[in-house]
């Protein structure tokens, strides 16, 4: 038996990935949401539109890791 599924388009994973930022930008402090949002502008530039599909769109997890691996390096501001 073989199994069809619509493909998930680049289209579809970058409405994905605007509404992730949405809800990331409500949360980060200006200068993190900055920086999560270059990262991923430079990402979506090397999107191959021919080849890639929405899999390969920056968003979800990959989000995630870049904010958690970004604060990883700020300074501890939680103690005075």
């Amino acid at each position: 038996m073989t199994r069809f599924s619509d493909p998930f388009t680049i289209a579809q994973g970058l409405a994905v990935q605007t509404a992730h930022l949405a809800q990331w930008r409500r949360v980060l402090r200006p200068e993190t949401y900055s920086a999560l949002s270059k990262h991923v502008q430079e990402r979506n530039a090397r999107l191959d539109l021919k080849h890639d599909s929405g899999y390969d769109v920056y968003r979800g997890t990959d989000l995630t890791e870049f904010v958690q691996n970004y604060a990883a390096r700020l300074p501890d501001i939680s103690t005075p």
